[in-house]
C-alpha cells in the first residue's frame, strides 16, 4: 500500500509540474503533494532499511513500540477531549456572560476563533506542561 501510494503521488507530482503551464494550479498545491510525496518516500527508506540485518532488529523494535503505544495514544486523546469538553462549556458560559466587561485571561475571544479548538489546543499545551498560558497575576471575577 506504502509503495502505491508513493508511486501515485510521485506520478502526479510529476504530471502537475509537467502541466503547471498550461493549467491554472497554484503552486501551494504542488507543493502540498511535494511534502506529502516526501514524507512518504522516507517512509518507504525506512521500512527499505529492514533488509539489511544491521538495521532490521531496530525497525523492528521501533515498529512493535509504535503498535504497543497506539492503545495508550487512544485512551490519552480520550481524556484529552473529556477536559477539552469540559473547558468548551465552561468557554461558552463565558461568552455568553459577556465576560463582564473583562478579558478573559485564558482564551481571548472573537467571532472568528473556534472555541472547542482553543479549548482542546489549552489542553494539549497543558499536557505538555506549558503553563505560560495562565495568568495568575491576573484577577478575574468570570464565572
Amino acid at each position: 500500500m506504502l509503495d502505491l501510494t508513493t508511486l501515485i503521488l510521485n506520478l502526479t507530482l510529476i504530471i502537475l509540474i509537467c502541466l503547471k503551464n498550461y493549467i491554472d494550479l497554484e503552486m501551494y498545491w504542488i507543493r502540498v503533494i511535494a511534502s506529502m510525496a516526501s514524507v512518504m518516500l522516507w517512509f518507504q527508506l525506512f521500512f527499505w532499511l529492514r533488509l539489511f540485518d544491521f538495521t532490521a532488529q531496530y525497525i523492528d523494535l521501533i515498529t512493535t513500540t509504535l503498535r504497543d503505544i497506539s492503545k495508550f495514544v487512544v485512551v490519552l486523546f480520550i481524556v484529552v477531549v473529556s477536559f477539552t469538553t469540559g473547558f468548551y462549556i465552561l468557554q461558552i458560559n463565558r461568552v455568553v456572560n459577556d465576560y463582564n466587561g473583562l478579558e478573559d485571561p485564558l482564551f481571548p475571544y472573537d467571532e472568528e476563533t473556534n472555541i472547542f479548538y482553543e479549548s482542546f489546543m489549552f489542553q494539549y499545551k497543558l499536557l505538555l506542561g506549558d503553563f505560560e498560558n495562565i495568568s495568575f497575576k491576573r484577577s478575574y471575577t468570570g464565572l
